[in-house]
């Protein structure tokens, strides 16, 4: 089968879109080899990301004019593109598919990771809210199916965009096998004297943002009297 993906994340998102890009993608290709995927990006970062089994290839723009207007050629010109490249299925993995989608051609899913600048829209300007709204409006009416990464994102997608229920399907986020390895105490008490860590602590690994609680989580520990040291894990640039 010839899967396609819109991986512009997987290369230059270092944050949760990005991880969730990566690690999907390199799950599908390891397990299931004998398909064949096809990475759409506008552009490659060897450094974040740099595939390397044979079932991947990596599809950038070609012509000039769309190498000049990336953003023309991910968000309209990539459906053209699609059918020549024989795609039977076309997975958005953050949010959106392309204009002009060749419904009748190509199978569709995308997945919505949250429609926060709906629940919080003081957080995002009135431009950032329109174009959000427009481009996964669009998306989940016109996908074949809906992954939502929560109950709550299921919810406020058939809230917000009138989607019938059952056209969404709640799939929880993975978890990298490298947070399955084995580390010997040895090597934790190195870590730990490295960086002048305590020996217990609650360990926050985020953005500092305001949608993602952590003050919640620093009055908690205030009102809740919990003297077990917080430490943060920020990437100051997400993007």
């Amino acid at each position: 089968m010839r899967i396609g993906f819109d991986a512009k994340r997987a290369f230059f998102n270092k944050s949760g879109l990005g991880s969730y890009s990566r690690n999907l993608i390199q799950g599908l290709a390891d397990k299931y080899p004998e398909n064949e995927y096809f990475l759409y990006t506008p552009g490659i970062n060897p450094y974040l990301f740099e595939p390397v089994q044979d079932c991947l290839t990596i599809k950038k723009p070609e012509l000039l004019f769309h190498r000049m207007l990336r953003f023309y050629w991910r968000s309209h010109y990539l459906s053209h593109q699609l059918i020549r490249d024989r795609i039977e299925i076309f997975h958005g993995l953050s949010h959106e598919i392309p204009y002009h989608f060749p419904k009748k051609q190509i199978k569709s899913v995308v997945t919505i990771h949250d429609l926060i600048f709906l629940r919080l829209p003081h957080l995002y300007s009135h431009y950032e809210r329109s174009a959000y709204e427009r481009k996964y409006r669009y998306s989940c009416l016109t996908s074949d199916r809906i992954i939502a990464v929560s109950k709550q994102t299921a919810n406020d997608i058939a809230e917000f965009f009138l989607i019938p229920p059952d056209k969404i399907d709640v799939v929880y986020q993975g978890c990298n096998p490298d947070f399955n390895t084995d580390v010997s105490l040895v090597e934790k008490e190195i870590l730990r004297m490295k960086y002048l860590l305590p020996k217990s602590f609650i360990l926050y690994v985020g953005t500092i943002e305001e949608r993602k609680n952590l003050l919640t989580l620093i009055k908690a520990l205030h009102y809740g009297k919990i003297d077990i040291p917080l430490l943060l894990l920020v990437n100051l640039h997400p993007i």
